[in-house]
This record gives structure tokens, sequence and C-alpha cells, in this order.
């Protein structure tokens, strides 16, 4: 029996990024079937979110298989039959998690959407492995909770790159309104601290700077994004001014010691909001993954501090007016627009905030395209450093500088692992001492001593 209606007749594969235990791997999969109540969504374009890496590289969920990628737009391909024909050929925006709206449902009825089991439950697919968003293969199967509750129609004179900022922005109004949930509203013309300058944080200093005209002070280690910072009108430095003080702080960034960091600057009695959750696991005496994910606040030293965890089903309507009026600036954050087969490099350039494709670029946002790769130019391994090489003299140089390169960070690390380094991925390293500034690799110290080291030099995926 036929359970689907579609706009044209299929392939019966596609291409998928599947990960299999902190390793990805391009395939061909079975192009996925529809129920009578669900949709099937080519897909357009997908962000790399830092959820996403975390999952790639940490391991953390397990021995499963999983095709990652929740940050979707596409166009409506097939539809099931108990659902109308018109939205065939629709271009949509995906939230790929919804909560139930149901009245019995106590986290619903607080607007703690995230806390839904319906919520934690429910997710988009590509058919292949345990459901986990799917963004980054070809085709999507849309449930029927998504189809519901969880889709926003994308306008014509909307592109696929200003659209897929949907989700995170959601979840960016979200982090901001949490001031006011919490009793302190942000005024007009007050001043704030945002660590963290990516792309989520160069967005939530736009939103400030616009609709708030805030005074935002930013903290940012990263030139590039620094800079970028300061063209939305915040005021930016690379460490913690002395004389700093502030009664709101946003931590845009995954980090512990940014968290922190914003405990020490805050004046008593205020608010720090921090965004995301942090990788599990991690020894800083607080658990703050668990604190996010179940978004519990907590008093520290005499601040509020407020965990901000995915989007809220309430803030659709105005996240995507928001977007979709142009008054902000997102799509100049792309940086990189990859190919599937380029994801597990892009993952280690998100990581190390540099891609490694024709030169050595800085990272802001990175989108993949599941489609045809003909726009793609980024490129990894040996075909990094042989890529323009017009005669063989010039390949075997390149051949022996690699070598030697080689060698050398062969000796290089294992000098670290001799004094007691623990290796956190394929060339990063965590220690418990100072080993003074190593070329090739950015030295980051965490508030409780620790230091690591991470290579920007190398090509092996995470």
């Amino acid at each position: 029996m036929f359970t689907s209606r579609s706009t044209n007749v299929f392939k019966t594969t596609m291409k998928a990024a599947v990960l299999r235990r902190k390793r990805l791997s391009v395939e061909s999969i079975s192009i996925p079937t529809i129920r009578g109540n669900e949709l099937l969504l080519e897909v357009g374009l997908t962000g790399l979110c830092g959820t996403d890496v975390k999952k790639a590289t940490s391991g953390m969920l397990g021995n499963g298989t999983f095709v990652l990628g929740h940050e979707m737009v596409g166009r409506i391909v097939a539809c099931g039959l108990d659902l109308p024909s018109t939205l065939l050929g629709e271009r949509v925006a995906v939230f790929h998690h919804v909560p139930c709206m149901e009245d019995g449902c106590e986290p619903c009825k607080q607007g703690e959407y995230a806390q839904c089991p319906t919520y934690k439950s429910v997710d988009t697919t590509a058919g292949f492995g345990v459901p986990s968003g799917g963004g980054f293969a070809q085709y999507v199967v849309l449930p029927p909770e998504v189809v519901s509750r969880g889709l926003v129609r994308i306008p014509d004179h909307v592109s696929y790159e200003q659209a897929v900022f949907l989700e995170p922005l959601n979840c960016i109004l979200k982090a901001i309104r949490l001031f006011e949930k919490f009793g302190q509203p942000i005024n007009q013309g007050e001043k704030i601290l945002v660590i963290g300058q990516g792309v989520n944080g160069l967005i939530f200093t736009q939103i400030l700077k616009r609709l708030y005209d805030a005074e935002v002070i930013t903290l940012e280690p990263n030139e590039y994004r620094r800079k970028q910072s300061e063209v939305y009108g915040a005021i930016a430095h690379k460490a913690i001014p002395p004389d700093l003080h502030v009664s709101k702080a946003i931590v845009a960034c995954a980090s512990e010691s940014a968290i922190h960091s914003a405990i020490r600057i805050v004046d008593s009695g205020g608010t720090i909001v921090y965004f995301g959750d942090i990788i599990p696991g991690l020894k800083g005496g607080t658990d703050w993954s668990a604190l996010s994910r179940t978004e519990t606040s907590i008093f520290v030293d005499g601040r509020l501090v407020v965990p901000s965890y995915s989007s809220a089903f309430d803030l659709h309507e105005e996240s995507a007016t928001l977007l979709f009026s142009g008054k902000l600036d997102v799509i100049s954050l792309i940086s990189h627009k990859i190919g599937l087969d380029s994801l597990p490099l892009a993952i280690k350039g998100f990581r190390t905030g540099r891609m490694y494709s024709r030169t050595v670029e800085d990272v802001l946002k990175i989108v993949v395209k599941p489609g045809p790769e003909s726009d793609v130019n980024y490129l990894s391994g040996v075909a990094y450093y042989v890529w323009n090489a017009a005669v063989s003299i010039a390949c075997a140089v390149a051949f022996l500088v690699v070598v030697g390169t080689g060698i050398g960070q062969f000796l290089q690390d294992k000098k670290l692992e001799d004094s007691g380094c623990v290796p956190t991925d394929v060339c990063d390293y965590s220690c418990t001492g100072d080993h003074g500034d190593i070329p090739g690799k950015a030295k980051l110290t965490r508030y409780d001593g620790t230091i690591y080291y991470w290579d920007y030099d190398c090509l092996s995926p995470p």
C-alpha cells in the first residue's frame, strides 16, 4: 500500500556522513521511506553546530550508529497520505525537537520545553541508526510531531544561507530572555559582558547592540573573531580588563574556565547566563553539563548562574520574524560552505578555529551542503599540500616537507607523552605542567591549572 506522494521519482540511495565511535565516514545508504503522517525533506543546507562537534569527538554517544546534523533547511519532496499534498515543494526550516504542548505536561506549562519528555525523545532522522537529526544526509524524515509543531515556511525572498540560522537564533533569544525570567531584565543602554565571539557570540552581540542598544563588552582570544565583534559595535578585549565591572554576563562558549571567569567578573548579586552545555566528564567540581541539560540554575559566590539549553517553542514565530526581516547580519557569518566529504576535516577546523583548505583560514560558521559538491573546494590530507603542484619536482618537495613535518610532529608529541601529558585527540594533549609555547599548537590554561595544547597543523580527522 502506498503511504506517500512525491514530487519526483527518487533514487534508492543517498550520501550520508555516518558516525561510529568517534569516526565519521561518508557512505551510501538507503533513502528512507515515510509513513502516512510523515514528510521527507530534501536537505538544502545544514549548519555545523558545536553540539554536533561534541557528539562526534567526545564519544559520549557510545557504540551506536548515528547521522548527526540538526540545523536544517530544505524542501519537502514526499508527503504522507495522511497529510495535505499542498506541503509538497514547500521550503522549510526545521526544529528537530518539539514539545508535546499537552495540558498535563508540567514542563510545557512552565515554559521549560526542553524538559518535556516528548522534546527529549522525538527527533528527525536520516533513517539510519539512532535518530539524531540526520541533516548530514541528503534526505531526512520529519516525524508527525515535527510536522505539526517544528516547521517554519521560508519566504521566497529568504535564502537557505539565511534561514539555516533559525534554530540557533531561537536558542540565543531564549538565553537572552532568561535575564527577564529571573527578575533582571536587560535595560536599554546597559553594560553587558559576552565571553566568546564565535558565531553564536557574534549573534548575541548583534542582538544586544541592535535591539537593546547595550554597551557590549566582549572577551575573545581569537584576533579574527575579536575584530568581527568590533564590527558589530562591541568593545572587544583579548584578556579581562582589571577594572571591568558588570551585573550581567553571557558565556557564549563551551568552556568551564569561561564560566568561572564570568563569576569572578560579575558583581555580587548579578546574573550569568551560560549558553549550550559543556562536554561531560571534565573535572571541575561542578557538573556544568548536567546543570545545563536539566536547566538547573545555581548560586555561586553570590552570583546567579543560569544555564540555557536548546530552543523554546514559544519563540519560533518571533525568531523567524527577526531573522527573515534582515535586521541581523547572519549570511556574512558563514565562513565555509562544504560538502559531506569534507565534514571530518571541518569538525577539526571548528575545534581549532582554523580551516585547512587551499590556505589556512579562520572559521566562523560552517554549513554543509549534502547535495552536489561542485562549489566545494576544501581539500583534505595530501591534497592540501599538493593541489597546486604543477610539476613533479614541486610534488617531490611537498612530499619531503610533509615527511619532515610528520617526523617533527612525532618527536614533539612523544616528548609531551613522556612528560606525563595525556592525548585527548589525534594530536592534542592535556598536561598538568606548562611546557611553554610549542610551534603549531595553541596553549589554553584552564582555571584548575590544567594546560591544553591544541594542534593547528594536524590534518588527521578527529
